[in-house]
């Protein structure tokens, strides 16, 4: 916190860049909404007194303008941004400078409103804290050695306070961190609603009103607690928090087995290839600095962040790629991929967004579909995605065409062989894919979608699709199809793959319809593995960058008053916001650079 001596009698003074930043961030709380719905949430049940100094309208224009400075989101940080404003500024937030400190807010103070704010919106069935504490414990049972106390006896985690026998005194006053929440269902769903609501709020009033976007990119990122992780007789001062996988990077492919100790790095070092050593020897697993292999996944203690980032138009013009959404959840909660997938999709477009397209990642499209590809097609919104490897080949057939892809095949398609004659699905290269790659890729695709059928009409999510005969649509010469024959010869014969046991093989006569079911987890406009998809997909890139550039506010540095569930989301949501005006300012100076 700054010391008085540091501040003059006549109070601090801003550079022009900073007054605008704070002016910046006041008209976007007040524009947002969200100090209506914190004074709400935090109205108390009871009498008001009376009118609180430090207002939720403060915080959270506190809170915002330190983001927009690049600092990390503590409230230490926040105290500071706060007593170095003018005194101009301190008027508009309702503040006064003490006289003998010369300061306008103390910690204590942002860290009350914090909490109350906090506490609110906060669905987490356990309060933080870093120790049971022992006045709310139950009475000891027999044989019970409280030293020895675990968080897997839920009897001794009594929420309510141990009431002193007549006559005694209590040892100190009951305290409320690290004890269970009285909360019923309704209660919970509420808060987590108040949660999403608020940290929405912030997010979209950043979005100038000129910028609407079509389509969305989701994908999700670790992010590490500063906590330790719950121990035998001990709750983590982060009791939302759990322990999840990410990968280690660089990695070549994931090995089973424990993650563990193989050499020090001393060691590793005698592991590399000498020059005398044969190309392609084995000399071990790659080692990191510490001596752990980096080919396999590490176990992380935090939560997952679930960003939804706009994104611009295949053929549009460049636009700045914003959040317009954002969920934390803990490590090791998958079950709620799917479903939060969905609620940032309806956050999206329930800001006003006219969302065609949602952009995601194996990690969203391997859920069952009755969980994600099924409820995004009933919203009108096509599921661009990747595939897995065995979900890319043959599987299985409709009126006797070939899937692919979801798009039905002449039967007749030469599947793609390797060199021994197996047949293999198409892969997509990958980022590290060269030229030569792309282009055998290229050629195989382009002599495998001259079997598909052409769609009719216009193709809708979670709708029947009506195909076209890849002879009727003069794509092939076949010798069930009378007027394919009059084609160029250029064309690629079917007869020429027909045996003498298929002759009975007739898929449609010129056409068929496939209904909604077929298909669907695979289904895409466009269709997977084409070059129309290639450009649509690599627009999801946008959202990685998006992550990246949240982390750079050193989020995994935050102290034990920004802890939880609630705590984490709120602070996340206000560097997001940051992100999203550096990246409206970046685009700004872009177009003035370029018009000069």
């Amino acid at each position: 916190m700054t010391s008085p001596s540091t501040v003059s009698a006549a109070g601090p003074t801003l550079a022009d860049q900073q007054r605008w930043n704070f002016c910046r961030a006041l008209e976007i709380i007040d524009r947002s909404g969200a100090v209506e719905l914190a004074e709400r949430i935090t109205r108390p049940a009871g009498p008001v007194g009376r009118p609180r100094y430090f207002t939720n309208r403060a915080l959270l224009t506190g809170l915002l303008f330190t983001a927009i400075q690049h600092q990390t989101v503590t409230l230490t940080a926040v105290t500071r941004a706060i007593n170095m404003l003018p005194d101009d500024c301190l008027a508009s937030l309702g503040l006064g400078r003490d006289a003998r400190t010369s300061w306008a807010v103390n910690l204590s103070q942002v860290d009350h409103a914090w909490n109350r704010l906090a506490e609110a919106c906060n669905p987490s069935p356990l309060r933080d804290g870093k120790r049971i504490p022992r006045s709310t414990a139950a009475p000891a049972a027999e044989g019970f050695d409280p030293g020895r106390m675990t968080v897997s006896d839920p009897k001794y985690l009594n929420p309510g306070p141990v009431i002193p026998a007549a006559g005694s005194q209590a040892s100190r006053a009951a305290s409320n961190r690290g004890t269970l929440r009285d909360l019923d269902g309704e209660t919970a769903a509420q808060r987590t609603a108040d949660l999403h609501r608020l940290t929405d709020l912030i997010l979209q009033a950043t979005i100038p009103e000129w910028l609407r976007f079509k389509a969305v990119a989701v994908d999700w990122t670790d992010h590490d607690s500063t906590a330790r992780a719950t121990s035998g007789r001990r709750l983590s001062a982060d009791p939302d928090a759990r322990y999840g996988r990410r990968r280690r990077k660089p990695w070549s492919a994931p090995s089973p087995g424990p993650r563990k100790r193989r050499t020090t790095p001393a060691q590793a070092a005698t592991t590399a290839p000498t020059a005398g050593s044969p190309t392609g020897a084995a000399v071990g697993p790659t080692l990191d600095g510490e001596g752990f292999e980096t080919d396999k996944d590490e176990l992380f203690f935090g939560y997952n962040i679930h960003v939804a980032a706009g994104v611009g138009d295949i053929d549009g013009p460049a636009i700045p790629e914003l959040a317009v959404g954002l969920r934390l959840t803990a490590a090791n909660d998958m079950a709620a991929v799917a479903p939060i997938a969905i609620d940032l999709l309806d956050t999206a477009t329930a800001a006003g967004h006219p969302v065609d397209t949602l952009l995601v990642d194996l990690g969203y499209s391997m859920r069952s579909p009755a969980n994600l590809h099924d409820p995004v097609a009933d919203r009108g919104v096509w599921l661009v995605h990747d595939l897995e490897r065995a979900k890319q080949g043959r599987l299985g057939t409709y009126q006797d065409a070939v899937l692919i892809n979801g798009v039905p095949h002449c039967p007749f398609t030469p599947p793609a062989t390797y060199p021994d004659g197996k047949p293999t699905p198409l892969t997509v290269p990958g980022s590290k894919a060269t030229r030569d790659d792309w282009a055998r890729y290229w050629d195989q695709r382009d002599r495998q979608d001259r079997y598909a059928f052409r769609p009719l009409g216009r193709r809708r999510p979670g709708a029947c699709q009506r195909y076209q005969c890849p002879a009727a649509a003069g794509k092939v010469r076949c010798p069930f199809s009378p007027t394919s024959q009059r084609l160029p010869l250029d064309r690629p014969d079917v007869g020429l793959l027909v045996g003498p046991d298929q002759a009975s093989l007739r898929c449609c006569d010129t056409s068929l319809t496939a209904p909604a079911e077929v298909g669907r987890a695979v289904r895409q406009e466009p269709v997977h593995g084409t070059r129309d998809w290639v450009r649509s997909y690599d627009r999801r890139s946008a959202v990685e960058r998006y992550n990246a550039a949240v982390k750079a506010f050193g989020l995994e540095r935050m102290d034990v008053r920004v802890l939880g569930l609630a705590k984490r989301s709120i602070a996340i949501a206000f560097a997001a916001a940051a992100t999203n005006l550096r990246l409206l300012d970046a685009t700004a100076s872009s177009a003035v650079r370029r018009a000069a």
